[in-house]
């Protein structure tokens, strides 16, 4: 990456196609409450599983291997 933007190898288009990874996960019996409803908490996990699954299908893991240079997530 330079000033925030992917190398060419890297630099994908935000549309939808673009997103088609599928992750399955296992909800775990902790996970839910008396009602069998998911705890919120664990959505959160699911996202940063999401999260890292992305980044290791389009290679960022890698990158930041070779390079180590990564992404940040930040809130503006």
């Amino acid at each position: 990456m330079v000033d925030g933007r992917c190398d060419k190898k890297y630099n994908m288009s935000y549309s939808i196609e673009n997103f088609n990874i599928a992750l399955k996960l296992r909800i775990d019996w902790s996970e839910l409450d008396y009602f069998g409803h998911v705890n919120n908490v664990s959505f959160f996990k699911y996202i940063q599983a999401g999260r890292v699954n992305y980044w290791e299908k389009i290679g960022l893991i890698e990158y930041y291997k070779q390079h180590k240079i990564g992404p940040h997530v930040v809130f503006l």
